[in-house]
């Protein structure tokens, strides 16, 4: 069964107008929102998380938005697409209205929009002591395959009625080397969500994870593990801005985070938190609704009662500082999972639009509305559109493409494959062709060679 409707995702770094372009274009269309943000998803804390007012949630139907508890909820990227799935469904099969999906955990965008090649047919297991015992019979089966060659190891003997967290990074990669060596080259050595993630894979599917990336990547004919776009008819808004603008906005998002009661907010959520049983738990893990950017910044001032003038400046200026860090990762994924990906992955089509001269309504109307409006109208109509172009950079008042990303700039040199290198000079893992190569280019790594 197919739909016409398109499917509309706006991306950004924060404080850039994401959430204003969606609420105005799903009234325009009588569409609705589904949230992406992760942190989003939890009850209460409307400030520190900068969700929409009530008045805008009353103007256009939102989904996934205060769904979870966040003293005792954790939520992972499986658990999202399960849900998000069946609302998009919905909206297009169903309702026939567009769905405009909108946050910045864009991780979660990608696990609604791709086919992903590596997603496990069971869902997706808070890692405990169960599943590293399980792991840990796995391997011995995989050892004893072996024979003679069989690979002694035990990186959990340690654990001793503890859980997962305990097992330290390195022991948890020498496993995954162990049990997929191919796929462990792929994986730097730190990342150790990626890490746990492919032990699933291994512990649910039966498979190496590797094994299941080249079987289905001869199924879909791709040659990456992002797998098939669900929605052909897919459409990107990246809203982008100089980055000291950027920097202005945040500072004053901040500032009125403050004004709006963030003290008394957090103030309220820590002394809940209080009297809660499990507590250092909840604080030590650093897992769900404690990921947020806000949370941890004020901790130091609400410890002193809320009465150090001098504390209270310093966390706001900390909070500023981790919220401009935050909002440049968020672009550096972007063009390195979207972007520069753009010749080994099924893509949406991405307009990109600068939100960087908008000092007003009119200025936000003629350069980000009025050009996103024209655009999702023409993607009602399949017949009008270019598929041999799927990134646009718009500028100004037009929706027309005015400034075409060649492909010459967008080749196969600049996407990087997954192999990973060690460079012993300088004690570092590089994953990828391309990083590796401007490794080798860079001051420090000469450096390293001098001295």
């Amino acid at each position: 069964m197919e739909s016409n409707l398109p499917i509309v995702v706006i991306i950004g770094p924060t404080a850039v107008g994401k959430s204003r372009l969606a609420l105005e274009l799903a009234q325009h269309f009588q569409g609705e929102i589904i949230n992406s943000d992760s942190m989003q998803l939890y009850k209460g804390l409307d400030i520190v998380t900068n969700k929409i007012s009530q008045a805008d949630k009353e103007l256009v139907k939102h989904h996934m938005l205060d769904v979870l508890d966040p003293l005792t909820d954790i939520y992972t990227v499986s658990e999202y697409k399960k849900n998000a799935k069946p609302i998009i469904h919905s909206l297009m099969y169903d309702a026939c209205k567009i769905p405009f999906i909108v946050g910045g955990t864009n991780y979660y965008i990608e696990s609604v929009l791709w086919d992903y090649l590596l997603d496990s047919k069971k869902s997706e297991k808070i890692i405990d002591k169960d599943f590293i015992n399980r792991l840990d019979i796995l391997l011995d089966k995989y050892n004893s395959k072996k024979g003679d060659k069989c690979l002694k190891f035990d990186p959990f003997n340690v654990l001793n009625n503890v859980n997962i967290h305990s097992v330290p990074t390195p022991e948890l990669y020498d496993l995954l080397k162990q049990i997929d060596f191919d796929r462990s080259t792929s994986i730097h050595p730190n990342e150790r969500r990626k890490i746990i993630r492919n032990l699933q894979i291994y512990e649910q599917c039966g498979q190496k994870p590797s094994d299941l990336i080249l079987k289905q990547k001869g199924k879909h004919n791709l040659n990456s593990v992002s797998g098939k776009l669900i929605y052909p008819n897919s459409i990107m808004f990246w809203l982008d801005c100089d980055i000291e603008i950027l920097k202005r906005r945040i500072d004053k998002r901040v500032d009125q985070m403050i004004n709006m009661g963030l003290i008394d907010e957090l103030r309220d959520f820590y002394h809940k938190l209080n009297d809660h049983p499990l507590k250092h738990d909840i604080i030590t893990n650093n897992k769900g609704v404690f990921q947020n950017i806000g949370l941890k910044e004020f901790v130091k001032y609400i410890e002193t009662d809320c009465t150090n003038e001098s504390i209270m400046q310093k966390c706001i200026e900390n909070l500023k500082l981790v919220t401009l860090k935050y909002a440049k990762r968020q672009n550096k994924w972007i063009k390195g999972r979207f972007l520069k990906r753009r010749n080994v992955i099924d893509m949406p089509f991405i307009y990109n639009l600068d939100t960087t001269k908008v000092q007003n309504d009119l200025d936000w109307y003629n350069a980000i509305y009025e050009p996103a409006l024209k655009i999702v109208k023409t993607h009602l109509n399949p017949c009008n559109i270019d598929y041999g172009n799927k990134y646009i950079k718009l500028s100004g008042s037009s929706s027309s493409p005015i400034d075409k990303m060649s492909n010459s700039e967008w080749t196969q040199n600049n996407v990087s494959t997954t192999h990973m290198y060690e460079c012993q000079k300088c004690q570092k893992f590089i994953v990828g062709d391309t990083s590796w190569m401007s490794h080798l280019k860079s001051k420090a790594h000469k450096f390293k060679q001098v001295s």
